[in-house]
């Protein structure tokens, strides 16, 4: 009897981790940065304390982390997670480029939501056009639940930003009825 209720102890004990991961997945629509959890509640965050932490006017909150000197912003509403953004340095074609085919490779051929002048055709002037402030280098990838988006206009980093798929308001039904 003994070794069975040490047997049991011990099984719980294995599949402790295993309950939990279950049970936490669930709410977590998309794991980010292998610390944050895109869906999840601001409650199960990290057990690293925020730098700084802002109320938006949109209702939203912003919490910012410093993660392995790497900047991440957390945005909040009603206590969930609905965006998780970090600032990858620098901000240039290459770093641009590598973090593109990384994410390409992840989740297949990407959205080209960018904006340039109508001059900037070539990369060289595309190049120029961000440099100056002109342009706007961004690439979007849809999955279900989930969205990511790589942004680069500043010249000091590019932004990578994980963002939860709400579902849009129904519209009200205006009609008047019988």
């Amino acid at each position: 009897m003994k070794k069975l209720i040490t047997l049991s102890k011990f099984n719980l004990i294995l599949l402790w981790p295993l309950f939990f991961q279950t049970a936490h997945a669930e709410t977590c629509v998309k794991r980010v940065f292998n610390q944050f959890c895109l869906g999840g509640t601001i409650d199960t965050l990290v057990s690293a304390e925020p730098s700084t932490t802002k109320q938006e006017d949109d209702g939203t909150t912003r919490y910012e982390f410093s993660v392995s000197g790497k900047h991440v912003n957390v945005l909040a509403q009603d206590n969930t997670v609905i965006a998780v953004e970090r600032y990858e340095p620098p901000g240039d074609w290459l770093n641009f480029t590598d973090w593109k085919v990384k994410l390409i490779r992840l989740y297949g051929r990407a959205t080209d939501l960018s904006t340039f002048p109508a001059y900037a055709t070539s990369r060289s002037s595309r190049l120029n056009a961000l440099k100056a402030g002109k342009g706007v280098a961004k690439a979007s990838w849809s999955q279900p639940g989930w969205s990511v988006t790589l942004v680069w206009k500043e010249p000091e980093f590019i932004r990578l930003k994980y963002t939860l798929k709400t579902n849009p308001p129904t519209p009200a039904n205006n009609t008047e009825g019988l």
